[in-house]
C-alpha cells in the first residue's frame, strides 16, 4: 500500500512542471490564479523540484524494500518446502528447471506486483492529465491522445506473440541450466569416456538456441 501511494505521488508530481509553466505565463498576462506573481511562481518551481525529489526518494526506498522482501520470502518458502519433502522426491523436476524456478519465478512474481503498482500510478496520472488537458482545450487534447491510444492497441495486440517468445526463451534457459548442472556432476565420467568435445558441442548448441530465443 505504501509503495502504491509512493508511486502515485511520483506520477502526479510529474504534472507539476506543466502546471507551473502555465501559472508562469498566466502571471505574465496578469491572469495567474490566487494572485501569483512571476517571482511567486519561480519560488514554487523550486518547491516543486524539492517535492519531486522527495517523492522519488520515498518511492525508491519503498520499492526496494518490498522487492527484496517479496522475492526473498518466496525463495525461502520454496526452499523450506523442498527440504520438507522426502529425499528421493525432493525435486519435482530437473535441476535446471528448479534453479530457474528459484530465480525466474520469484522474479516474475516480484515484477508482476511492481507492474500492477506501475499501472495504477500510470492510470491515475493519465486520468488527471487528461482532465487537465480537456479542461484547457478539448479538441487539441483529443487529437493529442489519439495516436497514444493507437500505440496502446497495437502493443496489446502483440502481447500474445511476446508471451510465446518468453515461454520459448525460458524453456531454452532451463535446458542450458540443466545441462550445465549435469556436466559439473559428471566431470569424471566425461573425462573417462573422452567425450569432452561432444559434450562441449552439445552445450554450445543449447546455448546458441537459447541466444536465438532470447534475441
Amino acid at each position: 500500500m505504501l509503495d502504491t501511494l509512493a508511486w502515485i505521488s511520483i506520477s502526479l508530481a510529474e504534472l507539476l512542471p506543466g502546471l507551473l509553466a502555465k501559472a508562469f505565463f498566466d502571471a505574465l498576462s496578469g491572469n495567474a490564479p490566487f494572485g501569483l506573481t512571476v517571482w511567486g511562481v519561480t519560488a514554487l518551481v523550486g518547491v516543486g523540484a524539492l517535492i519531486y525529489i522527495g517523492t522519488i526518494f520515498g518511492g525508491a526506498m519503498a520499492d526496494i524494500r518490498y522487492r527484496f522482501v517479496l522475492s526473498a520470502l518466496m525463495r525461502h518458502n520454496l526452499l523450506t518446502r523442498i527440504l520438507e519433502r522426502p529425499g528421493a522426491d525432493a525435486l519435482p523436476g530437473a535441476v535446471g528447471e528448479v534453479l530457474n524456478t528459484f530465480r525466474d519465478d520469484a522474479e516474475a512474481v516480484e515484477n508482476a506486483v511492481s507492474w500492477f503498482i506501475d499501472q495504477i500510478s500510470i492510470f491515475t496520472f493519465a486520468v488527471v492529465a487528461a482532465t487537465i488537458m480537456f479542461s484547457i482545450n478539448g479538441r487539441i487534447a483529443f487529437f493529442t491522445l489519439l495516436p497514444l491510444a493507437a500505440v496502446i492497441v497495437a502493443a496489446r495486440a502483440s502481447s500474445k506473440r511476446i508471451e510465446r517468445y518468453r515461454t520459448a526463451s525460458r524453456e531454452a534457459t532451463e535446458k542450458v541450466s540443466g545441462s550445465l548442472g549435469e556436466i559439473f556432476s559428471s566431470v569424471q565420467a566425461i573425462q573417462v569416456a573422452g567425450a569432452e568435445a561432444h559434450v562441449l558441442a552439445h552445450f554450445r548448441r543449447l546455448n546458441d538456441e537459447r541466444q536465438r530465443m532470447m534475441v
